[in-house]
């Protein structure tokens, strides 16, 4: 069990938490690490199911190690929407939505 244990702590360091989105569970690190404690609430001694969390840990280090960005690069730089990364990350900061919120 402690296996599963220390890959889950490894995976979860490989995301950190975005200010810009933190606190809202919009943030993917944010929501990994309180899936990890609901899992894991006993610690290394916690009893999960192996194969089901070994798949699931499987699947989130190829996003973490960008796996299928390497296998399927982007040929643009923007989104279908024509905005950039960056421009992207800002409107839906925290801030952003609060803004957006407060307008209406």
């Amino acid at each position: 069990m402690s296996a599963v244990y220390r890959r889950f702590v490894t995976v979860i360091g490989k995301w950190p938490i975005d200010p810009t989105k933190a606190g809202t569970n919009r943030d993917f690190g944010e929501v990994l690490r309180k899936k990890f404690s609901e899992t894991f609430n006993q610690g290394e001694s916690s009893k999960v199911n192996e194969v089901f969390w070994n798949k699931e840990l499987e699947s989130l280090e190829k996003i973490a190690e960008s796996h299928y960005k390497s296998k399927y690069p982007r040929r643009s730089q923007s989104s279908s929407s024509g905005l950039d990364y960056q421009t992207l990350k800002s409107i839906l900061s925290n801030d952003s939505i609060a803004e957006l919120s407060e307008t209406e």
